[in-house]
């Protein structure tokens, strides 16, 4: 509920705003820097694929070169996508916190639980 004498909003409400506001712009930052380090990524896991498919190499003619890179490609992009998956999931959990507080003030029944992210990569 609003404030007769202010007209502005209660301090959890505005507190909890603020919490979303902050873990959206960090999510946003931290998706920028995941976006560079990624795109600079490429030489190095060309490299390290290219050193693993050879090594196969010297201990069998027959290999599946696809799926060496692959696995290499999943295991250097794991830990970056992880700590994407965490942000996303505490994004998540701020605006879900928001919700609730704006719905207890307004005097209404609190939404659904937010839904989670569907289709995301499997963790390594």
């Amino acid at each position: 509920m609003v404030s007769e004498k202010s007209g502005t909003p209660p301090e959890a409400a505005t507190e909890a705003l603020r919490n979303g506001d902050r873990i959206l712009e960090r999510v946003q930052s931290e998706s920028f820097f995941l976006t560079r380090k990624i795109a600079k990524m490429h030489r190095a896991i060309i490299d390290i694929a290219a050193q693993r498919i050879a090594a196969a190499l010297t201990e069998s003619a027959e290999i599946d070169a696809a799926a060496i890179f692959a696995e290499t490609l999943t295991r250097l992009l794991a830990e970056p996508v992880a700590a994407t998956l965490n942000l996303i999931e505490q994004t998540r959990e701020a605006l879900a916190k928001a919700m609730q507080v704006a719905a207890s003030l307004s005097g209404e029944d609190a939404p659904d639980e937010l839904p989670k992210p569907a289709g995301m990569p499997l963790r390594i």
